[in-house]
């Protein structure tokens, strides 16, 4: 098998498990946008996806309107062993990432074997998947905010948690990432990780998806994480009763998304070395020859002295960290 299709089965067992994970959470809260055109939602939606075109600004709001699930729950009383049984094939189904589809199948398969297990026919009434979102619109595609603090709280309950910890250090990963060699679709995943949470693997914050092109403006892709970020490294995170503080260690991304995210000239242009103050040369392309030249500071980053690099603040200088340093 060749290594481009083992890379596609890769990307699509990744989306696979991104559904899942989206399936899994149980409350789901977004903002509005403001749309100029509605046709344009044909072909930039999922299935199943609800916009609400009222005229209001996008907000980065976090109590933003709750959505109401269009999934049906059994009405039908059950005993004591039938919701344990329903509650352990639930944790099963979670934890091992079954699909939805073999999930179907097992169920039709236990309700012709199980007289009166009162099991649900359908995954998502089982998961109680909420079958319509409404997903923030930005220029450029479309971004999902799963919620860092929603994200903890899920990582907490996972079997094997280990809880002895006060401060939670978190690394914030930014990239994007081509789905398809055939088109121009593409995901921006904002991932979080910590040495104490899910034995150090990332996990998704927000997702953003287009068909053509990455997010136009870094504001609006790192609007969401920033609102929350703000309030949680001021009052932390409540996790089983205790308050932890929040803290972050550094900001993970490659050389063309650091500069997208901190809203520089382009990391190839004459003033694009984000670590010191030289001039490029232009030898065939850009370089930077200068072996001791003066350093750039968080400090100067912040009060924009650099004008021939920064091209306007970055949202995330509101987190008050080093936009030089942390990255």
């Amino acid at each position: 098998m060749s290594s481009s299709r083992n890379k596609r089965r890769i990307i699509q067992k990744s989306y696979e498990n991104l559904v899942l994970e989206v399936d899994a959470l149980d409350e789901i809260s977004v903002g509005t946008v403001e749309l100029s055109d509605n046709s344009v939602l044909d072909n930039l939606l999922p299935d199943n996806t609800t916009v609400y075109n009222d005229g209001a600004q996008y907000s980065y709001g976090l109590e933003k309107e709750a959505i109401n699930s269009s999934s049906e729950y059994d009405s039908d009383e059950v005993n004591d062993a039938d919701q344990d049984f329903k509650s352990g094939l639930v944790k099963w189904v979670a934890k091992h990432k079954i699909n939805g589809v073999a999930v179907d199948d097992l169920l039709k398969l236990l309700s012709a074997n199980i007289p009166g297990g009162n099991l649900p026919e359908s995954y998502k009434t089982l998961m109680k998947t909420r079958t319509k979102y409404k997903i923030d619109l930005i220029d450029g595609g479309q971004y999902y905010h799963f919620g860092l603090e929603r994200q903890l709280q899920r990582l907490s309950k996972i079997a094997g948690f280990t809880d002895n910890f006060e401060t939670i250090e978190l690394k914030i990963g930014i990239d994007g990432l081509p789905i398809s060699r055939s088109s121009k679709k593409q995901f921006w995943p904002i991932l979080a990780s910590g040495d104490i949470l899910n034995n150090g693997k990332p996990f998704l914050v927000g997702l953003y998806f287009s068909l053509f092109c990455k997010p136009e403006k870094s504001d609006q892709l790192l609007g969401p994480l920033v609102e929350e970020l703000t309030l949680l490294l001021a009052n932390g995170v409540e996790i089983n009763g205790l308050v932890r503080k929040i803290s972050i260690k550094c900001i993970v991304a490659d050389a063309p998304a650091r500069n997208f995210v901190k809203n520089c000239v382009a990391f190839n242009g004459y003033y694009g070395c984000d670590r010191c103050t030289q001039k490029g040369q232009w030898l065939g392309r850009v370089v930077f020859s200068e072996l001791d030249a003066p350093l750039r500071n968080d400090q100067d980053f912040r009060r924009n002295m650099y004008h021939n690099h920064q091209v306007k603040e970055s949202i995330l200088s509101k987190l008050e960290i080093g936009m030089v340093h942390w990255f």
